[in-house]
């Protein structure tokens, strides 16, 4: 157990100093880990080591032993916009993002297993300080980040897995319009955000062959203070008191 105490603390600490919560660029990454991305989302039903606490928390019924994996998946988004008379494309120097993620899992008996992962999940970002005349300077970012730890119980032929979630959230709005539009948080301060939810999971190994499996990830609440309704309001727009 001492040594698991000490895997779990330098995850931990890999998980602070990493740029995590500012990890990606797209609205909302197909999988998370580089083995689940590869096998485009289907991890569900496929055992992907320590990483599959991410698609299928039941999955970890099929480890044997302790694993640690990792992993960074490089990202370059193209984003352009012709500014407010559709002139010339100006691309966003948003466009290179690093996706770190790592999880850790080990068999505590025959029929239980355990592990935590770490890793940003989704975001998005733009930045167009630099567009000139007759663009909006606008700069947004917003990022999430989660930790999962996971209990997997397993049979012969079926196994459950259950993790609770925990997930960070950061968002920030900035833009210069001035001299003839508004300016908006030149300081480019964000909003902060921490939720709560869990994934449920589980496989059935029908024959060799043939697995199927489910998993169900609950909606997480996420508020940002004002951030869009304060931005908008420079437009006119009104998006409540709470956003």
């Amino acid at each position: 157990m001492k040594k698991n105490m000490k895997i779990v603390a330098a995850l931990m600490a890999i998980g602070l100093v990493s740029p995590m919560a500012y990890a990606t660029n797209g609205d909302a990454m197909m999988s998370v880990g580089s083995q689940n991305t590869a096998l485009g989302g289907t991890g569900v039903a496929n055992f992907t080591g320590a990483e599959s606490t991410f698609a299928n928390p039941a999955m970890l019924g099929k480890s044997k032993g302790s694993e640690v994996v990792g992993g960074i998946t490089l990202f370059q988004p193209k984003v352009t916009n012709t500014g407010f008379t559709g002139s010339t494309a100006k691309t966003s120097k948003a466009d290179t993002n690093y996706i770190p993620d790592i999880s850790y899992s080990s068999r505590i008996s025959d029929s239980l297993t355990w592990g935590i992962a770490m890793a940003g999940i989704a975001g998005m970002g733009v930045d167009y300080t630099e567009a000139g005349p007759g663009y909006v300077k606008a700069r947004t970012a917003m990022s999430i980040a989660k930790v999962v730890p996971t209990i997997a119980y397993n049979d012969k032929d079926y196994g459950i897995g259950f993790s609770p979630v925990l997930q960070y959230g950061s968002l920030a709005i900035s833009y210069d319009a001035t001299p003839s539009g508004p300016n908006h948080n030149p300081d480019h301060n964000a909003d902060t955000n921490t939720g709560y939810g869990y994934t449920l999971g589980g496989y059935f190994n029908v024959m060799p062959s043939l697995v199927l499996a489910a998993a169900y990830q609950s909606a997480i609440d996420m508020t940002y203070g004002t951030q869009l309704s304060t931005a908008g309001a420079g437009f006119g727009q009104v998006f409540g008191d709470h956003l």
